[in-house]
């Protein structure tokens, strides 16, 4: 069975709300990266946007819905 064209996940709100958090999200974890001192710091901060640009998108991190 086909999905719905107008399949309410998918709407154009829907997907602007979930990038404008996602952007959000992103930022964040920019503004660790940046304003980090110690090297542990930076090296945890880097490792977070890592993982949120290229690992597994979680709930938490992301919305997915």
């Amino acid at each position: 069975m086909a999905p719905a064209a107008t399949d309410a996940a998918h709407t154009a709100k829907n997907i602007k709300s979930e990038n404008s958090q996602s952007l959000k999200v992103l930022e964040e974890l920019l503004g660790k990266l940046t304003i980090s001192k110690a090297q542990d710091e930076i090296n945890a901060a880097a490792l977070d946007l890592a993982t949120f640009i290229n690992g597994d998108i979680e709930e938490g991190d992301a919305p997915t819905k």
